[in-house]
């Protein structure tokens, strides 16, 4: 079992840290955040480390959607990967019908999305105006420290 430890977020520009008990096994550092000497000492990852796994726990929840994502930035630009992340989650009643999604209507998008997640226990740290006027390059902190509030309500049910 893993252990997480949250730093305060203070602001959506602000990086949390998740740090992996000093008693996880070592041996299992598939989709863990540090490995070896790291989870010896209980050091923080680099944020490269944090980036990439949560990257990784995305990919791995969204494999059987049609979107990609390989960044924290463009590819949640359009809503697609926050509907398909929320759908995968969501309760019976808050169950939607992801192939009438349009990757051209952001703001439907990102609305849906957004409440679906909010709906669910997701904590709404980002609002759909704040993504659209980012426009095509959402800064990538923002959508981050977002999909952790998912990772953080939905990493016990994959």
């Amino acid at each position: 079992a893993v252990n997480w430890k949250w730093c305060a977020v203070c602001d959506v520009s602000r990086i949390c840290f998740n740090v992996k008990s000093k008693k996880a096994d070592q041996s299992s550092s598939a989709g863990g955040f540090a490995s070896g000497r790291r989870q010896q000492l209980g050091e923080l990852p680099s944020v490269k480390v944090i980036k990439q796994s949560l990257l990784k726990w995305c990919q791995h929840c969204l494999k059987d959607y049609p979107v990609k994502v390989w960044n924290f930035s463009s590819c949640w630009a359009d809503g697609m990967a926050f509907c398909a992340l929320a759908h995968r989650f969501a309760s019976p009643s808050t169950r939607f019908d992801f192939e009438k999604l349009n990757p051209q209507n952001r703001r439907d998008n990102l609305t849906l999305a957004f409440s679906v997640a909010e709906k669910n226990g997701v904590v709404p740290l980002l609002e759909v105006d704040d993504m659209l006027e980012m426009g095509d390059e959402p800064d990538w902190k923002c959508v981050f420290v977002y999909v952790q509030s998912f990772y953080r309500q939905f990493k016990d049910r994959l």
